[in-house]
């Protein structure tokens, strides 16, 4: 892919550098935009088991009338272009849309220095021409054996796996063709009973040179209890730190690692990855508080719009350990650390050096565990990860697996 001096996002993170450390104490953590997320749709066409909205109610269920046509989806991009370096186009599904490639094609020549695209990969094969107006496509797939990643699909039909791992390659095939123009990223999100799986899912990335992004199943803001303090958690986050230091393609810088790693408490800058649902609200400050600045079509101008949430909400809060997901850590731990920025950018800027990498990966369990059912998923608690480790005590347990231990 081609490499570009991120002027724009430098300027952007300097100036959230500078507002987080001398701007009023009440507006510290008011971060400026520096990739927006438009939700284009709530709607998809799998039911994974962990995915929902943060409350329980899974996307496909969501209701969606007032979600914006084609004309004022494409006002709310260039009202997002105005505030935002870089813009995230997700769901739901995306793919789903019917203008989907109206809008794609929109936002990549708005003028936004990244454009990424989320999505499930089931129907991109219907849609590879939008391919040239991204710069990152962001693929979920959580296992490469059909059996257990259609497990977490939760479709009775089957067989979606094998066409997200044909279509990821037709993916792989377009960026070829198109010269690197974009780059491909696999999100996985892991639980307890799916380590082994991430760590098939990671074999296969750095086999087909793709970006590989671990995510924690996280239910409501907190990491899944059975990952709290779970060796073998430890040790796909260790080897992945250990492998992105020998250039083998990560997404995260290493203090979001290191944060998921243990589930530390990271201060979190939300306004820097804003969000917007499909009928063009604002949250504020962040989508898992579910909170509204207000209408961004309504209002005209995101500034205006950032403003009337801090008037209704008030300041950013401080909140505890939670929220353990890239689009919040990545540029929030950076603010606070700004000597890792600089060295992110020489990375970024320098000449890859990659090796012969051998991954270390530790035996595989003699029978994995199945993935929980979406039910079993809802009734595990939402907790503290010091509260996860605080019931582990009282219980008699170095960690907390599934959810019997906590009873006590």
């Amino acid at each position: 892919m081609r490499k570009k001096l991120p002027i724009r996002f430098l300027a952007r993170y300097l100036g959230n550098v500078l507002r987080s450390r001398l701007g009023r104490a009440d507006r510290r953590k008011l971060a400026r935009p520096m990739v927006a997320s438009l939700y284009l749709t709530v709607k998809c066409n799998f039911r994974c088991t962990y995915c929902d909205d943060g409350t329980g109610v899974m996307y496909p269920d969501l209701p969606e009338p007032d979600r914006l046509d084609t004309e004022r989806t494409l006002a709310v991009i260039d009202i997002l272009r105005r505030a935002s370096p870089g813009l995230n186009l997700t769901g739901g599904e995306p793919l789903l849309r019917p203008d989907i490639d109206e809008v794609v094609r929109h936002a990549g020549r708005a003028g936004f220095d990244v454009v990424t695209l989320n999505t499930n990969a089931f129907l991109l094969d219907r849609h590879l021409e939008l391919l040239g107006d991204i710069d990152f496509l962001v693929v979920s797939l959580d296992a490469v054996r059909p059996d257990r990643s259609d497990a977490v699909i939760d479709l009775a039909r089957g067989g979606q796996t094998a066409r997200v791992l044909a279509n990821l390659a037709l993916a792989g095939e377009e960026r070829r063709r198109r010269g690197g123009s974009f780059d491909v990223i696999v999100n996985t999100v892991v639980m307890p009973e799916t380590i082994d799986d991430a760590w098939d899912v990671f074999e296969h990335c750095i086999e087909h040179d793709l970006l590989f992004s671990p995510m924690p199943h996280v239910i409501g803001v907190y990491p899944n209890p059975g990952l709290v303090d779970e060796p073998r958690w430890h040790d796909l986050i260790d080897e992945v730190i250990r492998a992105r230091r020998a250039g083998i393609r990560v997404l995260g810088n290493e203090l979001s690692l290191r944060a998921i790693r243990s589930f530390e408490r990271f201060e979190c800058y939300p306004g820097t990855r804003p969000i917007v649902h499909p009928n063009g609200d604002l949250f504020y400050p962040c989508g898992p508080l579910e909170k509204k600045a207000g209408n961004l079509l309504e209002i005209g101008d995101y500034g205006r719009a950032l403003e009337q949430g801090f008037e209704r909400h008030g300041p950013v809060p401080h909140c505890d350990a939670r929220c353990h997901l890239s689009c919040y850590m990545e540029t929030s731990t950076l603010i606070e650390q700004p000597g890792e920025a600089l060295r992110e950018v020489f990375r970024w800027l320098a000449p890859r050096k990659r090796g012969h990498f051998a991954l270390r990966r530790p035996p595989r369990r003699g029978s994995r565990p199945e993935p929980l059912a979406a039910c079993s998923l809802r009734s595990l608690p939402s907790l503290p990860p010091d509260e996860v480790r605080a019931r582990a005590s009282v219980a008699g347990v170095t960690r907390v697996g599934r959810p019997e231990p906590l009873v006590v």
